[in-house]
């Protein structure tokens, strides 16, 4: 057989070789881009995920807490005026709880005793007066035990009014005295303020800017942290 006759027979084997040969460079490409996309795509979203937006609208604010499923939060809502901090209160306990402020003949209630600042509060030129109402709505004589110091005044300024009588011996003295089964007493103003159940007046200038005044009781009758708010304006 010739040279010519076995370079014939050669060319097309030498022609699938070749394209064989071209086929697996073409496959080999795409498998190589193929895991370089993998690569690529894992890198970017695994290693280095994109941010999640976590901007607060303006204005808002926003408060995490862990809270225990067992308990039940106490929420107080502050808005102008007379705050009653609500609570479901047995007989033996004080109603409203202590803290709140009430309007002006309102009362604080415990085991059937009552509390009150009565309206209206007099004013004179430098002083202002008022007087406080207990009730015994209960089955017992009760022994009120009380001082002139545990009774407070402030403006809503923070301005705070002292007691006439608080250069006395006896502002800070137990005074006390009975309340029978179904009866009521009145702690006023008056001229003897030592007296039992007497209390002296306040003094003081009241500023055009005051817009209320609150009357603090600390302790009476087994109450405490009583309030009463009385708007001026």
């Amino acid at each position: 057989m010739s040279s010519s006759d076995h370079r014939g027979l050669n060319e097309p084997a030498a022609i699938i070789i070749g394209a064989i040969i071209g086929a697996c460079a073409v496959i080999t490409a795409a498998v190589v881009a193929g895991l370089f996309g993998v690569f690529t795509f894992t890198g970017s979203r695994g290693n280095n995920p994109a941010p999640i937006s976590t901007q607060t609208p303006q204005g808002a604010s926003v408060i995490t807490a862990t809270a225990d499923p067992r308990q039940t939060p106490n929420v107080v809502v502050a808005t102008r005026g007379p705050l009653i901090i609500t609570t479901t209160a047995t007989a033996d306990e004080q109603d409203p709880p202590p803290g709140s402020i009430l309007d002006l003949g309102k009362g604080f209630t415990k085991r059937g005793i009552e509390v009150t600042v009565r309206p209206p509060i007099e004013f004179g030129a430098n002083e202002f007066k008022f007087n406080i109402l207990i009730k015994n709505n209960s089955s017992d004589q009760i022994l009120v035990r009380w001082k002139n110091s545990s009774i407070h005044a402030k403006d809503d300024t923070g301005k705070i009014y002292h007691q006439n009588n608080e250069n006395q011996s006896f502002w800070s003295e137990t005074k006390q005295f009975a309340i029978p089964s179904g009866g009521k007493q009145e702690i006023v103003w008056c001229c003897s303020p030592a007296a039992p159940d007497r209390l002296d007046f306040f003094v003081g200038r009241i500023e055009p800017s005051v817009m209320s005044l609150i009357i603090t009781i600390d302790e009476l009758v087994g109450m405490r942290n009583m309030n009463w708010q009385y708007d001026i304006k």
